[in-house]
């Protein structure tokens, strides 16, 4: 057995006899006053909760030797083990900030001592330390005043909104990765060494009217001289939906009982709870355990004339928690792989990424498969010459969450007594029985979305030189751009089980896009220092 096994096999025997406990506890700063919206996770997890007004914190531990890491804009970072402790409080000391670390701001870089703008500098230390499936994602409670607003959906595009949303129109912010306008939804953050947000229109001035609702300015990681480095970094977890019954739906008896009254002349109770219900091209109807109706023997499921169709389910005594059927727990893994290295004449980097996230919404899902390739070469002391380029693939169903009458909208629509699957393990809906209302979403769903892909390829990059002369000024030129391209196909089934769409035919459609754009950026810069005094242009 090897020796990575046995402390493998150690730490599931731990977690397996720990009790997963709730710790609570408050955080303060170093003058003893509550401090509320500290972002409170689990190292290594996606757990994670904030402070309220009083400071106080409640978060749901997993296992005994899990790591707590407090985070509050302005105090320095604090990790606390549990070690079974259910209560835990935590001081926070100022942060300690470097005047004279360099900063991304614009078509330059600026010591942070000089910036008169508003810019907030993202710990990508700190972001790197939740699972997330991009950058973007990552970015969430690591700069105040940036909100990134997530659908839920894996490979779903995240909205970013920098000081709030001020415009009826877009309030997406201006994205620049290595100089090139481009999109982080399907970037690693593992390739991320820097990041920036520019917030007011003072530090987004150079950008003009694209830098109005702000700019994100990203350099990603290049490689330093020295022998070469390789790295790989991995994780591996659960995504977990709520448990229970977190909408509060009705049981079969309650429901029967507030049915009854409000529509007294409906027949699905009208002689107590059912045992079966059916519908068929004779009309619908309720039975019990034993009535001809209801004889297995009758059943017909025919995708040829739908109308033949004699569709037989057995009522939930129980009642249906559609939640829970619409969603389950999810693994998420991701794998990154990293060689650099370099000389004083050149330097290189080049990383892989894979990334397979299944969605707690049953049949979704992306996968991701990218790579970049970082180089620069010194052709002489003061002339330089590189590039960066990105190449990401990634499958997903193509599916949104936000329509009004979607699946995740109806569940609450549904009647407790609808069975999930109907006796010949079809689906059931409200094509069998009288009176049932909405039908079922969650096999509209899965029928709309397990034949459903969407393929998209992604190419971002740019190629630049720089020169320095007369001691002073340094001249750059820059050319990049992206190419996406999309294609997507699907297959819709007949929702036999559907009262109102069980006549409708299949259906096969596919569309793909193409598009592209390119930046050409030129600079010119003037940097000089006299005494204390420091002048860029």
């Amino acid at each position: 057995m090897s020796i990575a096994l046995f402390f493998l096999l150690i730490m599931l025997c731990s977690s397996a006899i720990y009790a997963q406990t709730t710790v609570t506890g408050t955080v303060k700063d170093r003058d003893g006053k509550a401090l509320e919206g500290v972002v409170v996770s689990i190292k290594g997890n996606a757990i994670t909760t904030v402070t309220d007004a009083q400071g106080v914190y409640n978060i749901y531990v997993p296992r005994a030797g899990d790591v707590l890491v407090f985070s509050f804009v302005g105090q320095e970072s604090v990790e606390r083990t549990v070690n079974g402790q259910s209560s835990l409080h935590v001081e926070m000391q100022p942060a300690s900030i470097s005047l004279d670390e360099v900063v991304v701001t614009g078509y330059s870089a600026q010591r942070k001592k000089d910036i008169t703008g508003s810019v907030a500098v993202v710990d990508v230390k700190a972001m790197k330390t939740l699972p997330s499936g991009s950058a973007m994602q990552a970015l969430q409670g690591q700069a105040a005043g940036v909100d990134v607003i997530n659908s839920g959906v894996p490979g779903a595009a995240s909205r970013i909104a920098v000081r709030g949303i001020g415009a009826f129109g877009s309030t997406q912010p201006l994205i620049l990765i290595d100089g090139v306008q481009a999109d982080i939804n399907n970037v690693p953050a593992d390739d991320v060494e820097s990041m920036q947000v520019l917030k007011d229109a003072g530090a987004a001035a150079v950008y003009g009217v694209r830098g109005s609702n702000g700019v994100i300015v990203i350099t990603t990681k290049k490689g330093k001289a020295g022998a070469p480095v390789f790295s790989y970094d991995a994780y591996w977890g659960t995504q977990l939906a709520h448990s229970g019954n977190p909408m509060n739906m009705l049981n079969t008896e309650d429901f029967a009982r507030l049915h009854k009254i409000a529509f007294p002349s409906s027949v699905i109770f009208s002689n107590g709870i059912p045992d079966y219900m059916y519908g068929g091209p004779g009309g619908t109807g309720v039975g019990m355990e034993g009535d001809a109706v209801v004889d297995p023997s009758r059943y017909v499921l025919d995708f040829a004339n739908p109308a033949n169709s004699y569709l037989i389910q057995k009522v939930n005594k129980a009642g249906t928690i559609w939640f829970n059927e619409m969603f389950k727990s999810a693994p998420m893994m991701n794998h990154n792989i990293t060689a650099s290295g370099g000389s004083d004449k050149a330097s290189y980097l080049f990383s892989a990424g894979y990334l397979d996230q299944q969605g707690v919404l049953v049949e979704t899902f992306q996968k991701r498969y990218s790579a970049r390739i970082n180089t620069s070469y010194k052709i002489r002391n003061n002339i330089r010459v590189g590039e960066n380029a990105f190449v990401m693939y990634k499958q997903a169903p193509g599916f949104a969450n936000q329509a009004e009458f979607g699946p995740i909208a109806s569940l609450y629509q549904v009647m407790p007594i609808v069975p999930m699957y109907d006796i010949m393990g079809n689906y059931g809906g409200n094509y069998a029985g009288p009176d049932l209302g909405a039908s079922n979403p969650v096999a509209s769903h899965i029928l709309a979305t397990q034949n459903r892909r969407a393929n998209n390829w992604n190419v971002v990059g740019n190629l630049f030189a720089e020169i320095n002369f007369l001691k002073h000024f340094t001249a750059r030129t820059s050319f990049g751009g992206t190419i996406d391209n999309g294609y997507q196909q699907g297959f819709s089934h007949t929702l036999y089980f559907d009262k109102l769409l069980y006549n409708t035919p299949n259906s096969y459609a596919e569309n793909a896009a193409y598009n592209g754009s390119s930046m050409w950026t030129n600079t010119l810069a003037y940097n000089n220092s006299f005494g204390l005094h420091q002048v860029s242009a």
